[in-house]
């Protein structure tokens, strides 16, 4: 029941106008008495004179802690700044009560007084009382006054309202002039409900009253103000600057430490692949990962080798041929032991030697054991990889420092929960996961082709300006005491660094010496002279098909697939299809779809396990309502009801 009371009330909050129970009470009386400090808090003390015409626990009253106010621009349009109000010393004389938070676009601080095992019938007096505190308007052409009294969101007439605000600085010249009072539905400019108001000069006081204040209308007082008539306390910007210069020793220390433990490797002319090596472990070499088309150049491997036979199927409504696989002999026993847990994995019954590729269906377990043996053939003193801990520590600090000093820059006056989630989630979750998808992903860089790098500045690029752009979204203007472009510059910096996370893992020797190698044979296969594959073939009628699994996992078998257009390629005697004419040159498209079969099947053999209809989105705002100077504008305001 607690539950569902606090969830309408957050629904009714939300809205901005209170539903309630619509019904049950009436408001015969308010009195509202407010002292307005130099420093712009409001000390407010209001008697609210309840009837429950039905039993009720309680009332509840939620006052929103943002709102917007228009400031004239240069070309005298009015501008929109954005606010936080704080909202504390909260009581309420003589009853039980709690304060709650919500995440409602106007922040709300929800009064719930009453007992759940109590109910109330007739008249019943609440004296509520609070602090509001507002902060610098960072607002340099003239200070304001914008505070709406009497909420918008009470679901029940007022029979007669009063009202009291004493200025504990005095009124600055002109006030009387300057002095609005707006009442009527949210957004009246004007006067609607004939509050009475008067002012007396010698007090400082302003005082007010109205009767039959219908629902849902609001009472807000406006003025102008000299600039400098509120003597805010400037925001202590000391956390911001401390974490920022940390970073920035931090992320200088990483440039350095980035600059060190690069790797140096010395490319040799290579036409062949290192020896012993298959298609597979190249590919694991390349990267320091084993996947999934490096297990889909297997295929071909271990049918050059003779371990497999490929026979193209012709389906009826297909326009591509279907591969049917078979096991053709038993391995070499000197072959390692992935080989044979890739069979396995491919002939999952026993007693099985013919697959279709269309066929294999979740293999994800089996696969990923593959994978795991490649791995470890490559540890312990054969280790392809060093990372440097010291220096990935470093930057994960370096992200928290950046992240945590975004957060002070947004702080209003207290700790301030929701903007510690939107930065943390932005600058810090978003940077982190950048950061490590680069250093697991950025080991084989030096091996992407100059497209596919292209692309990738360009993603993370997109990444860094919607992260940077988001945060000074949620905290600009009036939120922010800081400059935004420092925010900006620093969050697009520490990306940057993130960015360049892959060098936090350097290769080890025993790497660099392959890596020599298998440069080289890439760049043979990407820009193979024609004259050169000619002699090669000429040596060796199956080169085509040796270099054509490690082509696989390069990306490059497209391009190798091409640079043999006007090249006669043997057809190879484990492959038995309509499409390949023996002794003749193989159409193109026949190789083509051959490689990329290969690939898309292992991928679905892994990713139907694994995929999942699920999903999920994050989106929200920030402020409610305002605007400058109309009825339920400004700060305070807010609502309630009976539960």
């Amino acid at each position: 029941m607690k539950k569902y009371i606090l969830s309408l009330l957050i629904i009714v909050a939300a809205a901005g106008i209170a539903r309630g129970d619509r019904g049950g009470y009436t408001v015969p009386k308010a009195i509202i008495d407010a002292v307005v400090h130099e420093d712009n808090s409001w000390e407010i003390t209001e008697y609210l004179f309840v009837n429950f015409s039905e039993p009720r626990h309680g009332i509840y009253k939620y006052i929103p802690t943002a709102f917007s106010y228009g400031f004239p621009g240069a070309d005298g349009k009015l501008e929109e700044y954005k606010y936080r109000t704080v909202v504390d010393s909260i009581d309420v004389d003589g009853r039980t009560f709690k304060v709650e938070d919500d995440d409602t676009p106007a922040f709300n601080k929800i009064i719930i007084i009453g007992k759940e095992d109590l109910t109330l019938t007739g008249d019943v007096k609440y004296t509520i009382s609070y602090r509001m505190r507002y902060l610098d308007d960072r607002y340099k052409g003239e200070d304001f006054l914008c505070h709406t009294l009497w909420g918008q969101g009470w679901n029940t007439q007022v029979d007669s309202l009063y009202f009291c605000v004493a200025m504990e600085k005095g009124f600055p010249a002109g006030f009387t002039k300057e002095l609005n009072v707006y009442s009527g539905a949210l957004g009246s400019k004007a006067n609607a409900d004939s509050v009475y108001i008067s002012i007396n000069e010698e007090e400082n006081k302003i005082y007010g009253s109205v009767f039959n204040l219908p629902a849902n209308h609001a009472i807000t007082l406006s003025a102008r103000m000299p600039e400098g008539y509120w003597e805010v306390p400037e925001k202590n910007n000391t956390p911001f600057y401390s974490l920022l210069a940390i970073s920035g020793m931090m992320a200088l220390v990483l440039i350095i430490s980035f600059l060190k433990n690069r790797s140096k490797v010395t490319r040799v002319v290579s036409f062949h692949p290192p020896a012993g090596m298959s298609s597979a472990e190249v590919g694991k070499v390349i990267d320091d990962s084993v996947d999934n088309c490096d297990l889909a150049s297997l295929i071909p491997w271990m049918a050059h080798k003779g371990y497999l036979k490929i026979r193209e199927l012709r389906d009826n409504g297909n326009s591509k041929p279907v591969l049917e696989l078979t096991l053709n002999s038993p391995l070499h026993p000197d072959e390692p032991q992935y080989m044979q847990q890739f069979l396995e994995a491919l002939f999952k019954k026993k007693g099985e030697n013919t697959i279709r590729l269309d066929e294999l269906g979740n293999r994800a377990h089996a696969i990923n054991k593959v994978k795991d043996s490649i791995n470890r053939e490559y540890a312990g003193q054969r280790a392809l990889t060093n990372t440097n801990t010291l220096m990935v520590w470093l930057w994960r600090i370096l992200v928290f420092f950046i992240a945590w000093a975004v957060c002070c820059a947004s702080f209003t006056g207290n700790f301030d929960q929701h903007f510690l989630g939107y930065t943390l989630f932005t600058s810090g979750v978003a940077m982190y996961v950048m950061g490590r998808r680069r250093r697991k992903a950025g080991v084989g860089y030096k091996l992407w082709p100059a497209k596919r790098k292209r692309k990738n500045m360009l993603m993370w690029g997109a990444i860094i300006v919607a992260v940077t752009g988001f945060n000074i979204f949620m905290i600009n203007k009036g939120l922010l005491s800081v400059n935004p472009l420092i925010i900006a510059v620093a969050l697009v910096l520490t990306a940057i660094v993130s960015y360049f996370t892959h060098l936090c893992v350097k290769s080890t020797p025993y790497r660099d010496q392959l890596m020599g190698e298998l440069l080289g044979l890439r760049n043979f296969i990407e820009t193979a002279e024609s004259s050169r594959l000619k002699m090669l073939v000429e040596e060796n009628p199956h080169y085509f098909y040796e270099i054509l699994p490690y082509a696989i996992v390069f990306g490059l078998s497209d391009k190798w697939v091409a640079q043999f257009e006007h090249i006669a390629v043997k057809a190879p005697d484990w492959y038995v299809g309509k499409s390949i004419r023996t002794n003749q040159m193989v159409p193109q498209t026949v190789l083509s779809n051959m490689t990329t079969n290969f690939d898309s099947s292992i991928k679905g053999a892994v990713e139907s396990a694994t995929s999942s209809g699920g999903s999920w989105s994050w989106v929200g705002g920030l402020f409610s309502g305002g605007g400058h100077s109309f009825s339920g504008g400004g700060g305070g305001g807010g609502g309630g009801g009976s539960w």
